[in-house]
């Protein structure tokens, strides 16, 4: 039994001559023959001249595939007459009257020769010609024939009522009559497929990735914004403690707090640990907005107040020995330039607190108008404790609210996220479903390299993302020999950066290291060059920070099998 396409049974056909046809050539063709029913056709044609190129279209009622070839068949049901003497065509109304139809020969011939042309321009340029027979006839299923064949047709190609019966044996027989290839070889593989591709084409439509990043954005700000409200009760209180999983809006409800007190004249601090999100928290909270509030890492204040109460701040140059004076040293020289500064601030907010160090609560307490009362709002996640090797010790703070839900990635983005943390995150009920991580084993580093190329063309050249929208992370940073795409000024012709700042301005596709992004998101992430966890410098909060940056889009390119 033949396939007919796009109708799964014949009986949903609307006009009888058409169904019956239909039922004919499933009824009576092989199993690997395809059956086009009302096959539609648009060309580009040049007028007589050549010159004006415009549309034409035409309609053919069936197109047979099969391994012996293509045949084009033109359906005329009910009583047709033909007249001789004029050439022309009719069909007997119910009325009893004539009405003149197009000549079905003609009109088979030109759907035809206007498919055989899009098959070849599409598959076939080189050839120039198909690899099989084809033709038309056309079929009157209401009537018989007697006569001589009236002009442009032949005895073959007249397929009356006696034909239906054993209609596909007819139409096989005529293919191979119309097949100009004195031994023709049977239409299977990669010709059949040529055929197929050209007569019904490859059209798809692809969500543009460009689109579907935009309307997932709006859904996650419009959650973000949300639980904003729902936590503005929280600011009656002037000591808080806010924790929760990455993706849950933490840093984004520190902005909202500096923003509530700068509203009110209030002198903020807000610091954080690493120096990529300072930068752009610095941007969000500008001075020219926010004049009241100071962003900072909390080694740059220290280094800065030290400058300004004229105490010597000297950094070790050796890894231990600069590592150590940052854990205390920097901290106790804080407090020296506190005694001697006059500068003070309402209130103290902390991001990224699981990667400060015990000592620096000291310190940080003394910079507050009221000490260890002044107001002060903490926010972490202790998953994400990539620096702080040891218990986390915060101030004492009675109020402390937790935020369980997940409002910044997409559900499997999310997901992922879970897994790679061991616990379950869930996300909003109003979260986008998105697409599923991508996740890729290739050893080799160039191999690695090439396979980022490729999603970065997907991603941006086809996708049109752009380039602000788009980071690589890896354990390595990006000037090391770690880093598969170090060093790299372009990639897949795009252009790179390893400043966070030029990238946020559109400068190029974002190359950083994990640690170095931590804090910071992309609607889009290809996270490369990870091995298995717990391995080494690289860990599972490493894997967990990189994974939960990507909003929208994340792809993983592995040295090993991860545990996922």
């Amino acid at each position: 039994m033949a396939k007919l396409i796009p109708h799964a049974d014949p009986a949903a056909i609307a006009l009888k001559p058409e169904r019956d046809v239909a039922q004919a050539l499933v009824d009576t063709l092989p199993d690997d023959c395809l059956v086009y029913h009302s096959f539609p056709w648009l060309r580009p044609e040049r007028n007589d001249r050549g010159q004006k190129l415009f549309l034409r279209q035409g309609e053919a009622d069936f197109v047979v595939l099969s391994s012996l070839g293509l045949l084009v068949l033109e359906v005329k049901g009910g009583e047709i007459r033909y007249e001789p003497n004029t050439g022309m065509w009719y069909r007997l109304l119910p009325s009893g009257l004539l009405k003149e139809i197009r000549d079905p020969y003609r009109q088979a011939s030109d759907n035809m020769h206007a498919l055989v042309k899009t098959i070849l321009e599409r598959e076939f340029p080189i050839e120039n010609v198909l690899p099989c027979g084809f033709g038309y006839a056309v079929v009157f299923p209401d009537c018989r024939w007697t006569g001589t064949p009236p002009l442009g047709a032949d005895r073959p190609v007249i397929l009356d009522s006696a034909d239906l019966p054993a209609l596909g044996n007819r139409v096989q027989s005529l293919v191979r009559r119309w097949d100009r290839n004195p031994n023709p070889t049977p239409l299977t593989g990669a010709n059949r497929q040529r055929v197929k591709s050209g007569l019904a084409g490859t059209f798809r439509l692809l969500p543009a990735l460009d689109r579907v990043v935009a309307d997932q954005e709006a859904t996650l700000l419009q959650l973000t914004e949300w639980q904003a409200v729902a936590l503005s009760g929280l600011y009656t209180n002037d000591r808080l403690v806010v924790s929760g999983p990455a993706g849950s809006g933490k840093t984004m409800l520190a902005v909202a707090t500096a923003k509530h007190l700068a509203i009110r004249e209030k002198k903020v601090l807000f610091l954080c640990f690493n120096r990529s999100l300072a930068d752009w928290l610095s941007e969000i909270l500008s001075p020219s907005s926010f004049p009241t509030v100071t962003v900072s890492t909390f080694s740059s204040l220290c280094a800065e107040w030290c400058r300004r109460a004229e105490i010597p701040f000297r950094v070790p140059v050796a890894a231990p020995e600069r590592q150590e004076f940052f854990r205390s040293t920097a901290a106790e020289l804080l407090c020296q330039a506190t005694d001697q500064l006059l500068e003070r601030f309402d209130a103290v907010i902390v991001d990224e607190a699981q990667d400060f160090e015990p000592e620096w609560w000291l310190p940080i307490e003394l910079l507050n108008v009221e000490a260890e009362d002044g107001s002060l709002f903490i926010f972490y996640d202790p998953k994400q404790n990539l620096f702080v090797n040891k218990n986390l010790v915060f101030p004492a703070i009675a109020a402390r609210f937790e935020l369980p839900v997940n409002c910044r990635n997409t559900r499997r983005i999310a997901d992922l996220c879970s897994r790679v943390r061991g616990v379950d995150i869930p996300s909003a009920v109003f979260a986008p479903v998105g697409v599923e991580p991508h996740v890729d084993v290739i050893p080799d580093g160039d191999h690695r390299a090439t396979a980022v190329e490729q999603q970065l063309k997907e991603w941006v050249k086809d996708g049109k993302l752009m380039t602000s929208q788009v980071a690589i992370l890896s354990p390595y940073r990006p000037e090391g020999s770690g880093c598969c795409v170090g060093n790299r000024t372009r990639l897949a012709g795009l252009p790179v950066t390893t400043d966070p700042a030029a990238w946020r301005a559109g400068s190029g596709v974002l190359i950083a290291s994990i640690r170095s992004f931590k804090g910071l998101e992309a609607d889009a992430i290809i996270l490369t060059d990870v091995g298995k966890p717990d391995v080494g410098t690289f860990s599972v909060a490493d894997l967990y920070v990189a994974c939960s940056r990507a909003k929208h889009l994340l792809t993983i390119y592995a040295t090993e099998p991860i545990v996922t």
